[in-house]
């Protein structure tokens, strides 16, 4: 199988090369992944197939923030957090939110 062709990292300013499927090179992969919403290696349920098709599907579904209505969606949410009880995979139980919406959710002073 050919290899890719090496290009500049995607982030803005950055002169590494890379092949990687992303267009981020080492050094920044991590962070794309973070911006993606996609860094929870620690729990194996969020790199399962099953959740990777259901966020997907439901994200086609939902395109703009469902709080907000102004920004595109870019995390599924899950409304009542699994750790509480909430429902891993049903629908009711998710929300598509654009990334300031659910930083809100997440940091908001009580």
């Amino acid at each position: 199988m050919a290899k890719r062709a090496r290009r500049l990292c995607r982030l803005q300013g950055c002169r590494n090369l890379t092949r990687d499927p992303s267009g981020y090179c080492q050094s920044h992969k991590k962070g794309f992944r973070k911006a993606k919403g996609d860094d929870k290696t620690g729990d194996p349920f969020y790199s399962s197939r099953r959740w990777l098709e259901l966020r997907d599907w439901y994200k086609a579904g939902h395109p703009v923030c469902e709080i907000c209505q102004e920004n595109l969606t870019e995390i599924i949410h899950h409304r009542k957090a699994i750790l509480d009880g909430g429902s891993h995979f049903g629908v009711d139980n998710l929300q598509g939110v654009c990334r300031g919406c659910h930083n809100r959710l997440h940091h908001s002073v009580d």
